[in-house]
């Protein structure tokens, strides 16, 4: 019995190490909260300098210390949206013998080329026709055979259909539907879609210094530095002369290889640009994450630039957390053996409500760097360990089956 205490004891003391090997270095509060909903936890650059690449060794906790489950976010650098945009509908009339005549308006005179029409469902087929007017008088025709048929949703109560036509600058559309010898449509709005870009959300990275070097060999050399490392999705750039230019460059991260045992140091060409002097040179970055790069700018037979700002900026990053008023959270951040967690909340992403208010977390505390020790040791090696405790647990089996024999022996 005293064996079986004793390997017990040895099993809890080397998964309680494992366990502490699992803890996180800084933390972070989050102000507490009038209602009850869904909050976007917004992630600075005091945070993400922190944090594995993959943002995988990022935990929220309440007060009690139970662990908050949470879905991350960040901002696209380009969004393609589609926003619908009625039409003015001026008239929708019924004349017997003659069909539906739907009238709509187009003020501004866009160039259009669809026409969506938002239908109660139904499984009925109907012919239609569209012409288009300066006046609203004279009309002209644009498209004189649209079949509409199977106009229904299997999850809504009513439907999309798009009408596709040349594109198109007219004020007024007409469109005639031939129902005059069965029930019309029911027709609830008319509009189109069009498409926009939206530009991603972003927060300038503080500290990050550069110095210029202009070189013998015709090439000028931008050496940005930060105090810590830093995650880097954009890098906008002031060029006040010449007025003139056209110029390649390079963005080159600095990355460590081993090879035979011995660890190997090189400057590495991730991205590729043209500087010009009639675009904004504002540089898209692939996610970089270091504490010094550079970026190598070719001159030809040029002078070099003068290059007055640089400024980096990392693309907005967030936690969606359902909080709770009454409580306190924290975040905690900052192990390299973490591994990214698997939360139910994965699966709702289509239930949480768009427009979630932000939250900024505060009282960043970041601990200070501890030495790393020259070899690891029994109690820091998790190979070790756990091949420790897969031994113990084999012992463990051997002695039960050992005691099972003896006892049925007696």
């Amino acid at each position: 019995m005293r064996s079986f205490t004793h390997i017990l004891g040895a099993i809890f003391l080397l998964t309680a190490q494992v366990s502490f090997s699992q803890s996180f270095r800084h933390r972070a509060t989050i102000a507490p909260v009038r209602e009850a909903a869904f909050y976007k936890i917004l992630l600075p650059p005091g945070i993400t300098a922190h944090l594995n690449r993959d943002l995988a060794d990022l935990r929220l906790y309440d007060a009690q210390n139970h662990e908050v489950p949470y879905l991350p976010q960040h901002e696209e650098a380009v969004q393609v949206k589609k926003l619908f945009k009625p039409y003015q509908v001026v008239s929708n009339v019924r004349q017997q013998n003659r069909g539906t005549s739907l009238v709509l308006r187009n003020p501004a005179r866009n160039k259009i080329n669809n026409i969506s029409l938002l239908l109660k469902n139904t499984n009925v087929q109907k012919m239609a026709a569209l012409s288009g007017s300066n006046d609203g008088q004279n009309w002209y025709g644009i498209e004189d055979q649209y079949w509409l048929h199977s106009l229904y949703s299997q999850s809504a109560t009513a439907e999309v259909k798009m009408l596709d036509f040349p594109l198109s600058d007219y004020e007024y559309y007409k469109l005639d539907i031939n129902d005059s010898a069965s029930a019309p449509l029911n027709i609830l709005s008319a509009g189109y879609y069009d498409t926009y870009r939206e530009n991603g959300k972003y927060t300038p990275v503080p500290q990050l210094k550069f110095t210029q070097t202009d070189s013998t060999d015709h090439k000028t050399y931008l050496k940005f530095t930060a105090s810590g490392p830093v995650l880097l999705d954009k890098l906008d750039l002031t060029i006040t002369a010449p007025g003139l230019y056209r110029r390649p460059a390079t963005l080159c991260e600095r990355r460590t290889y081993r090879k035979r045992r011995r660890q190997y140091t090189r400057w590495e060409p991730i991205a590729q640009y043209v500087l010009k002097s009639d675009s904004e040179n504002s540089l898209p970055v692939p996610a970089l994450r270091s504490q010094e790069f550079y970026l190598i700018i070719e001159n030809g037979d040029n002078g070099p630039l003068r290059i007055e700002t640089a400024t980096g900026y990392g693309l907005n990053r967030y936690l969606v957390a359902a909080l709770e008023p009454g409580n306190a959270y924290e975040l905690r951040f900052g192990n390299e053996q973490a591994t990214a967690p698997t939360y139910d909340l994965a699966y709702f992403k289509n239930k949480i409500p768009a427009g979630s208010a932000v939250l900024v977390p505060q009282n960043i505390t970041i601990a200070a760097k501890t030495a790393k020790p020259n070899r690891a040791t029994w109690f820091t090696n998790k190979n070790i360990i756990w091949a420790a405790i897969l031994g113990v647990i084999a012992l463990l089996g051997y002695m039960s089956y050992r005691m099972l024999n003896e006892t049925a022996k007696k």
